[in-house]
């Protein structure tokens, strides 16, 4: 993991601290994965399009970085921490 990525893994790992903490939806994944695994699987599914960039948690991450919320400018942050 490259520093970008580990800063958007950092963002991402915040948001599922949160929702797992505070929001009933998110009470099923949080009783079978920590939020740092979660975050690791989501980071790894956002490299080859197969985790959806529509959640909350992608949302919140993305915000924070003050990124575009497409496959393309997350992508581009993971190589280069910029869209």
């Amino acid at each position: 993991m490259n520093e970008y990525e580990y800063q958007f893994f950092t963002a991402l790992k915040g948001q599922f601290e949160y929702l797992f903490a505070n929001d009933p939806k998110y009470a099923r994944i949080a009783d079978m994965n920590l939020p740092s695994d979660y975050a690791g699987k989501f980071i790894a599914g956002l490299k080859d399009g197969s985790a959806a960039k529509d959640g909350q948690a992608v949302k919140g991450a993305c915000k924070a970085l003050r990124i575009k919320n497409t496959y393309k400018a997350i992508n581009n942050f993971f190589e280069n921490g910029s869209e």
